[in-house]
């Protein structure tokens, strides 16, 4: 019985922090500025707004 309710608290720990360890990693790996885009996405929204016009 205690493995059992080991494995339910580790499974409970994994679904609860999880997914913000995963999107924590995510955003360090491409968290990168790219010299082929030039501006922000603030400056890319606005020209892409225009755009749609």
């Amino acid at each position: 019985m205690p493995v059992l309710l080991a494995l339910a608290a580790t499974l409970l720990f994994g679904l609860v922090f999880g997914p913000q360890w995963w999107v924590r990693r995510a955003m360090q790996q491409h968290a990168t500025e790219r010299p082929d885009l030039p501006g922000t996405g603030g400056e890319l929204a606005r020209h892409l707004l225009d755009l749609a016009r």
